[in-house]
């Protein structure tokens, strides 16, 4: 599977096409490449010739750019790995797909840098991280790595409560017969005499889990998200000494959900809990604009992206500004509608500030297009 890292899109941010085709679409789940894909797949295409023939290319030449991007309409392996979000980047030099495990909104883009916004999200998903399933019938970990999920069952811990009391007997056996060399690892020593019943199985089952992820991950410090029903987990996180808890969780039977599935919602919840609220960020940035440190003005920002001067930029993802900028005059242009050699500003002010090494955050609930702080 073809996987953006930060490499990949580092290589697309230092691109220069003359220009360079951008699409976006999602597909679904079935991997099967459906009629309606097809349709919207060849639509994109259609888009993509229009946008290129209005930048003055003849169709021998845009059928140069675009060639590699029609073949994708009749690969089957490419329909099959394609589930969620897909990028194509193409131009006369260039040509990369990229499969990114959420959903995108269909949309071709025609510049002269490739258009990178929605891959920025794709970043988080670079973040390896555990998910623990508290379930009674089968608890493990899923290790999550580029938007997928493989289970890790704890070494020397029951898989299961009722696997647990095969645990207790044993060692309630082997300690009534005074013999305590076959004790395991990681294990919570029953005391014999007669165990409670509901509450207190749980209890010591959760505590026996509790110790192995203390024991897998507490000199690393690796946060784990927790998933499971709402009282498990309450009572879960009541008895739990492990501090690397993400405070949200997946919350319903984890049972009933596959390893990807797992993993899928764990990507969100990392997404929401590392992303700044729309008040939170106009609280932050209220006082450095009024200081004359930032600014929301697209004129402005895009300037001093230019001249490396941005430290962190805020976009809502969403908006668009199509214009022209001149970095010998440092002059801009804004239009209201894309106009043949027009350029998308908030990814050309994205490109500049991220080859800057300055910061660029998606908040998807921000109000204006851009936002930006300034270094000095």
């Amino acid at each position: 599977m073809t996987i953006l890292t930060q490499a990949a899109l580092q290589k697309l941010i230092q691109a220069t096409p003359e220009p360079g085709v951008s699409f976006y679409f999602t597909a679904s789940a079935s991997g099967q490449g459906s009629s309606k894909e097809i349709i919207q797949w060849k639509n994109l295409m259609h888009e993509a010739e229009r946008q290129l023939a209005e930048r003055g290319l003849e169709p021998k030449a845009s059928n140069r750019i675009l060639s590699k991007a029609k073949t994708l309409l009749t690969n089957g392996s490419f329909w099959q790995k394609a589930q969620k979000g897909v990028a194509i980047f193409a131009s006369s030099n260039h040509f990369s797909y990229y499969f990114l495990p959420y959903e995108v909104t269909n949309k071709v883009t025609v510049d002269n840098a490739f258009y990178i916004i929605p891959l920025l999200k794709a970043t988080l998903y670079e973040k390896d991280f555990y998910i623990l399933a508290l379930s009674l019938a089968n608890a493990h970990l899923v290790y999550c790595s580029h938007g997928q999920g493989e289970s890790i069952f704890l070494k020397d811990v029951p898989h299961s409560l009722e696997e647990e009391f095969q645990y207790v007997a044993l060692e309630e056996h082997l300690q009534t017969h005074g013999n305590a060399n076959y004790g395991r690892a990681g294990f919570v020593h029953g005391h014999g005499g007669q165990k409670d019943e509901g509450k207190n199985d749980i209890t010591l089952f959760f505590r026996m889990i509790d110790k192995a992820i203390q024991k897998l991950f507490l000199s690393n410090k690796n946060f784990v998200i927790l998933a499971g029903t709402e009282r498990h987990l309450s009572r879960y996180r009541q008895l739990s000494h492990y501090p690397y808890y993400l405070d949200k969780a997946i919350i319903g039977n984890a049972d009933l959900k596959s390893d990807k599935e797992l993993a899928q919602e764990g990507y969100q919840l990392l997404a929401e809990t590392f992303t700044i609220n729309a008040d939170t960020v106009a609280n932050k940035y209220a006082s450095l604009i009024a200081n004359g440190k930032g600014s929301i003005a697209p004129e402005a920002i895009l300037v001093a992206a230019h001249s490396g001067r941005i430290h962190e930029m805020l976009i809502n993802g969403e908006s668009e500004l199509w214009g022209k900028f001149d970095p010998e005059t440092m002059s801009v242009d804004l239009h209201r509608k894309p106009l043949p050699y027009d350029h998308e500003l908030i990814n050309l002010a994205t490109i500049e500030t991220i080859k800057n090494n300055g910061q660029v955050h998606i908040q998807e609930d921000f109000q204006e297009p851009i936002l930006a702080t300034y270094r000095y």
